[in-house]
């Protein structure tokens, strides 16, 4: 892993934007309508009985928007650190966008695959958490 500050090409994808962006209305979006009276329940626990992988998310995006961090992890853990990165990554890219420079991450193949692997192993480890607190 090696991290590097490069200057800031015309044509990069800000994505940090991009999710920033969608995260931020997302948080003022929760704040100010009834998104919890206009959600529709969980098919797939109304189906098989337990919590789909994203069960929770709304309430968590909800606590997050209200300011209530622990209730927040509590409802979705994965979604809260999502939403987090999200945010961080925004903060990054409007800095970059100022100073032309950006943080830039090269992995080798062997470090994205262990990357890819602990994704799915959080992923999966925040379904088992679902399952059993939900």
């Amino acid at each position: 892993m090696h991290l590097t500050l490069k200057k800031r090409a015309s044509g990069d994808i800000v994505f940090g934007l991009i999710y920033g962006t969608i995260a931020i209305l997302a948080l003022i979006a929760v704040r100010f309508l009834p998104v919890l009276e206009l959600m529709p329940s969980c098919v797939f626990r109304a189906f098989t009985g337990i919590p789909c992988p994203t069960c929770g998310a709304t309430r968590s995006l909800v606590h997050l928007a209200n300011g209530n961090l622990s209730a927040s992890f509590g409802m979705n853990p994965a979604f809260a650190l999502l939403m987090f990165a999200a945010l961080l990554m925004f903060a990054h890219d409007v800095a970059a966008l100022f100073s032309g420079s950006r943080i830039s991450l090269a992995l080798t193949p062997r470090e994205a695959t262990l990357i890819r692997a602990g994704a799915v192993v959080v992923l999966l480890a925040n379904w088992t958490y679902l399952a059993l607190n939900l």
